[in-house]
């Protein structure tokens, strides 16, 4: 009976051990998921920055695009304006009255 309490006893701490290192690598598998969780936010963190500073530099790229062009267009209406003023406040050539061939020819 010794042999086989012996026995007993060598499986039943061979279990323990088992059982010890299974939870050890379960422990180290969360914690490593942990860290991989961790991970993963910190980038997707990174990534959001990112999408909102390219998203904020083409807004604010596209409202000085817009800006330019209506400054230009501005500058267009504004000459077109000066145009048509000037245009207005000249005074029209009137042709000189001419005396017919007929008339200048003394008969």
């Amino acid at each position: 009976m010794d042999k086989a309490r012996e026995a007993r006893n060598e499986a039943l701490e061979s279990e323990r051990r088992l059982y010890a290192e299974a939870r050890q690598l379960q422990e180290e598998a969360r914690k490593a998921q942990e860290v991989a969780y961790r991970r993963e936010h910190r980038l997707f963190d990174q990534f959001r920055e990112c999408m909102e500073k390219t998203c904020s530099d083409l807004n604010e790229g596209l409202l000085r695009e817009r800006a330019a062009r209506l400054e230009l267009e501005l500058q267009h209406a504004r000459e077109a304006a000066c145009t048509a003023a000037a245009e207005r406040t000249q005074p029209t050539e009137v042709e000189p009255p001419t005396v017919s061939k007929y008339f200048a020819s003394g008969f």
